[in-house]
């Protein structure tokens, strides 16, 4: 997943003309261009090739140097590279049998108009006439796949049929495979007679909003992939001050940690005031985490692997589609035990999926500390918030070895469209577990915060005990966070190597400190405008999508894009289309997997393996 913030949404309301262009870009050649797909390879001995180009110049040339010119700055795309997808067959009448080569002179052909030369730097394919797709020459992942999906139907057909026959007096595990019994567990809704519910009913609501504004993001950085025939309206974008929402957006994802966190400490805080908890539980806490989480995403990589290679075809389906889906396959086992993210990160499958695998690593630190810490609240408050700070400094030391830096410095279109390639900051920093630590360690710190008041007869929400300046901040936690993510503004013109690093230090621990904050006061049911509207009880059940639609819907924008022939033009209406196809299509097909994959494996597990006893 990629980071972006809660309030990158704004980037689409931005006016492309109230920036002045300082150079005449009309004059620059097109930086895109895609020939009718379908109509090439239709026709008999058709050839279709995809590549991206690098223009240079032997004499001098003034356009070739205003395109350098303008190149240089980061807010621009590379206009140096041309990117061409062309009907060879029918552009370029032509004898030579190497389609490569008959593909690099029919645009050196065109380049060589304007005084320049273009060398053929990436070819993507060179495809003839359509033929059927096929298994290529390994079935194998489409027959795992394949036998995976026949295997979970024929469970779900079984377990409905004796539900129905039956009812939910005997055999359990087949009644946890009952699609009936699964939808009405999905769709119903609670009421707050259950106070551990109550306190935490807020939390639905803010994760369906973070989710729905990480979609924009990464409905906005795909974007940035698409062959587009006004590249100039992204490029614009950037200057707008705006945009820093957008660029200062990362902090948004360690909410989620943050949550995650706070969520299993404080049900098993809570669990261990009418039980007996000991350290040898960490087995089994681990084991319920990879069985939550693996059966959906595991089965959304193999399909990545597999089927998703042939859903479709596009002049980009080469270049966005099959490249994933290979790395898929080679690092399916690295999936399957959360280490993606460790080995090798720059080859992405599934981009999102990172956070996944730092949930996993965060939630081994989680459950130790947890479980070791459990039977004296105070000295747990010491210990975790020394690693806290421990944590920040570890990181900004790092940060300052290896240079790496905020992406609010990094977010530029050529780095978007290439994936953050190259950019270690991204892929050793905002990509890793140490990198979340801070978050996580918050969470922990909050959970047993509310215990230890709780169990000393505090509640913040009391008036004759409460601090007022830290209700006050409550309160206000939420303009806080935007103040914070603007204050990027400032701090961007902030370069020397010590500023970065200590602003690597606080960035993300800042905006988790006051998503802590608000986890707090929502959940000790302090009260005001966010924590109402983020408790109401509609929010439920596409909370319970969340896994799902994670999994889900970078791999339907990305599909939505490839399967375009022709080069589109972009705009604030075009974006918001594409996030309002990808999150009502998510969501639809989240509501097949939660019923007959996620929820029938976890009931199955909290049945036998836990009796029923201790994630009930």
């Amino acid at each position: 997943m990629l980071p972006f913030n809660v309030a990158s949404c704004f980037l689409l309301i931005v006016t492309v003309a109230a920036t002045k262009i300082e150079h005449d870009t009309d004059r620059f050649p097109r930086l895109f261009h895609l020939d009718n797909y379908e109509r090439c390879l239709s026709k008999r001995n058709g050839l279709y090739c995809l590549g991206t180009f690098q223009l240079s110049s032997d004499s001098p040339n003034s356009m070739f140097d205003s395109l350098k010119e303008y190149s240089s700055n980061s807010i621009h795309f590379n206009h140096t590279l041309l990117h061409r997808g062309y009907c060879v067959s029918s552009r370029c009448q032509s004898s030579e049998r190497n389609a490569t080569l008959r593909f690099e002179r029919c645009v050196q052909d065109r380049t060589q108009l304007l005084s320049m030369n273009a060398t053929l730097k990436t070819l993507k394919y060179c495809r003839k006439s359509k033929q059927a797709k096929t298994f290529e020459d390994n079935e194998q992942p489409y027959i795992i796949v394949g036998a995976v999906v026949v295997v979970l139907l024929v469970l779900n057909a079984i377990g409905t049929v004796y539900h129905a026959v039956v009812g939910n007096k005997k055999n359990s595990i087949l009644n946890s495979w009952s699609v009936k019994e699964n939808w009405r567990r999905l769709v119903r809704t609670y009421d707050d007679s259950d106070s551990i519910r109550a306190a935490l009913s807020p939390i639905q609501g803010a994760r369906v909003l973070l989710l729905f504004f990480v979609v924009i993001g990464h409905a906005i950085e795909i974007t940035h992939k698409v062959h587009l025939a006004n590249p100039i309206f992204l490029e614009t974008a950037q200057k707008n001050p705006m945009s820093i929402f957008f660029k200062n957006g990362s902090s948004i994802v360690q909410v989620f940690v943050v949550v995650s966190n706070f969520l299993f400490a404080y049900m098993l805080l809570a669990y261990s005031q009418k039980n007996k908890v000991s350290i040898s539980m960490l087995p089994l806490s681990i084991l319920y985490r990879i069985v939550r989480i693996s059966p959906v995403y595991l089965l959304m990589v193999g399909f990545k692997s597999s089927w998703w290679r042939l859903a479709g075809d596009g002049p980009l389906w080469s270049d966005l589609v099959i490249p994933e889906s290979d790395v898929c396959r080679k690092k399916f086992w690295l999936h399957a035990f959360y280490l993606q993210n460790l080995i090798e990160p720059e080859k992405w499958c599934m981009l999102q999926s990172w956070f996944l695998a730092v949930d996993m690593q965060l939630h081994f630190v989680t459950c130790f500390l947890t479980l070791v810490l459990l039977n004296n609240r105070r000295r747990a408050l010491y210990i975790i918030g020394a690693l806290f700070i421990a944590s920040c400094v570890v990181n900004s030391g790092l940060a300052y070895i290896y240079d790496w830096k905020p992406l609010m410095y990094l977010l530029s279109p050529e780095v978007m469209r290439n994936t953050f390639e190259g950019v270690s900051s991204f892929w050793y920093f905002y990509t890793t577990p140490w990198g979340s630590l801070p978050a996580c360690l918050l969470g922990l710190f909050v959970a047993h915060l509310h215990f230890y008041a709780k169990e000393q007869g505090y509640q913040i929400k009391n008036t004759k005990v409460r601090i007022k300046w830290l209700v006050q901040l409550y309160h206000i936690a939420v303009p806080i966070c935007l103040a914070w993510v603007l204050s990027g503004y400032i701090i961007s013109s902030w370069t020397t190597r010590r500023s970065t690093a200590t602003y690597i230090a606080i960035e993300r621990p800042m905006f988790s400190a006051l998503s802590a904050l608000l986890l707090y006061g929502s959940t000790d049911k302090l009260d005001n405008c966010y924590r109402r509207f983020m408790a109401w009880s509609g929010w439920q059940v596409p909370a319970r999508l969340s896994l799902c639609v994670l999994v889900l819907h970078r791999t339907i924008n990305i599909t939505l894009v490839a399967i375009r022939t022709a080069a589109v033009t972009t705009s604030v209406f075009a974006i918001a289309t594409d996030v309002i196809i990808t999150m009502f299509a998510s969501y639809l097909l989240a509501i097949p997997l939660m019923v007959l994959v996620e929820m029938p494996i976890q009931r199955t597990f909290v049945t036998y393996i836990t009796r029923g006893k201790q994630y009930e």
